[in-house]
């Protein structure tokens, strides 16, 4: 059941003091319409009543999806106390191994579409220097490669954008390199809430 409270929000426009629903969970199934608004996020989108101006409103919540057996924990402000609270939250064992903590919505989405396609967001992390090397290959510095983030996996290729490269800059790993990796690899259980990024994923690895 998705849980929530209202919050008073101040326009940044035109000063208007109106209430914001702050979602403490968010549950979705797949077809649902709060799935799609958080994947557009829409779901964090807050509409002046007065003047009509529309922000992002930043808050803490965990997404939580029964069907696919995972749970992400929004956490837009970090302090080493709300890791620890969250880190110490005794999760449903279906989802135990698929528990993470984010900081901001990129991430968030990331780590749907990741789950979503049945893939190991460990491997995706381990994965990302070698898109990195594929960059470099096409003639393009490695500092504009420096955030890179699962698109989708669809038809044999598992896809990355690059925002931070003009035209919409993508790269495609054949899913046999993941495969392989996968196989080559062993990989730690992960068990409850825990960050997995680009900067601690080798530690998963035995």
């Amino acid at each position: 059941m998705n849980r929530m409270h209202f919050k008073d929000v101040k326009c940044a426009n035109c000063g208007n003091v109106g209430k914001f629903n702050i979602w403490d969970s968010i549950n979705v199934n797949s077809e649902s319409k709060t799935k799609q608004e958080v994947k557009s996020l829409e779901f964090f989108k807050y509409t002046c009543p007065n003047c009509g101006e529309s922000f992002q409103i930043e808050y803490l919540t965990v997404y939580n999806d029964a069907k696919n057996n995972f749970m992400i924990y929004y956490v837009p402000n970090k302090t080493s106390e709300i890791i620890r609270k969250i880190e110490s939250i005794n999760v449903p064992k279906q989802v135990e191994e698929k528990a993470r903590i984010v900081f901001s919505k990129n991430d968030l989405l990331e780590k749907i579409d990741i789950f979503e396609s049945k893939l190991n967001d460990v491997l995706i992390e381990l994965i990302k220097p070698f898109v990195i090397s594929k960059v470099e290959e096409s003639g393009i510095e490695k500092e504009k490669a420096e955030i890179i983030y699962f698109s989708n996996y669809e038809n044999g290729k598992i896809t990355f954008s690059l925002p931070d490269i003009e035209g919409n800059f993508k790269v495609d790993i054949p899913i046999q390199l993941y495969e392989e990796l996968l196989r080559r690899n062993n990989f730690k259980k992960i068990l409850g809430f825990k960050i997995v990024d680009k900067d601690n994923a080798a530690m998963y690895l035995e």
